[in-house]
């Protein structure tokens, strides 16, 4: 009797450490499916044709359905027919190995704006049936926001190549990061190459100007868009010749700093041959009026 009571004691306290354990076990699982529920991420758990086994509140706020509708749907025919390629080479990816795999699809449910999505998913076994968790991340913001940069850069670009002026735009450390067309014809005409392209340190290009004919303008040109890409001057201009082999030609650099958080020059070079032919026509003329002006008063008597 005394051993069964023992027994029966023992019994009853592992009894209650099983309870304790249980209802621990409970919170546990009762935290974790808050979490899962609650999760501001869309989780879905996909059998291996793409059906939907389970997902939480987000996920079904994304399909814009309610969840118990959603379970036996296939994910796919929320996904647009642009992205759904990607979508099912990403679940093949995803069941056959055991890393995770992302892609970006683009989820078009019906009755709501599509939207931009980042899947993360990674397979499991569950019994017999390969199965695979994705978690659907919503980069609809970032995706406007790059689509909005992009629209906005070609804008400016069909903007600077609309003009005639040759511009480049220089970043902090002198580099050519952007050009217009009539930047590129020009070198394109005069045979250069790709000294003042895309990429190109155009400071070097002046300091490599130095030790040619036209130095002293290299070196105004140099240090008049170094004191404008380091802030110790607003804007900087000088005229200069380039002639060629057929024509005499003068220019105009113009330099501007780039506004806003970026460090940088715009530089702009103008072709003003055209003015320079007139003020050198209009000197012509003053100078021969004011020969046949001395002539006339060298000779009062002539009509």
């Amino acid at each position: 009797v005394h051993e069964l009571q023992v027994h029966q004691t023992e019994l009853e306290l592992q009894n209650h450490a099983l309870l304790e354990m249980r209802d621990q076990l409970e919170q546990r699982l009762e935290k974790y499916a808050d979490l899962y529920d609650f999760a501001p991420l869309g989780y879905f758990t996909l059998a291996a044709d793409g059906t939907i086994q389970e997902l939480n509140l987000a996920g079904a706020t994304l399909l814009g359905q309610e969840r118990s509708r959603l379970i036996h749907q296939r994910f796919g025919f929320f996904v647009s027919t642009d992205t759904l390629a990607a979508f099912n080479t990403f679940l093949a990816a995803t069941l056959i190995g055991a890393s995770r795999k992302t892609c970006e699809i683009v989820l078009s449910p019906e009755g709501s704006p599509p939207r931009f999505m980042r899947l993360e998913g990674i397979g499991m076994v569950s019994g017999a049936d390969h199965q695979c968790r994705v978690a659907a991340i919503d980069i609809t913001e970032r995706k406007q926001a790059e689509m909005a940069r992009q629209q906005s850069e070609l804008f400016t670009k069909d903007v600077l190549n609309s003009l005639s002026v040759h511009i480049a735009v220089l970043d902090a450390q002198g580099v050519i990061t952007l050009v217009n067309a009539a930047w590129r014809r020009f070198f394109e005409q005069n045979g250069g190459d790709a000294s003042c392209h895309v990429g190109v340190n155009y400071l070097n290009v002046c300091r490599n100007a130095l030790a040619g004919d036209d130095s002293a303008e290299a070196q105004a040109a140099l240090q008049g868009i170094y004191t404008v890409i380091s802030g110790a001057q607003v804007c900087f201009h000088l005229e200069y010749p380039c002639h060629s082999p057929t024509e005499s030609r003068w220019f105009v650099m113009r330099v501007f700093p780039l506004s806003g958080d970026r460090q940088g020059a715009v530089i702009a070079h103008e072709d003003i041959t055209a003015r320079k032919q007139s003020e050198k026509a209009l000197r012509e003329k003053a100078d021969l009026q004011e020969q046949l002006a001395k002539v006339a008063a060298s000779a009062p008597g002539l009509i």
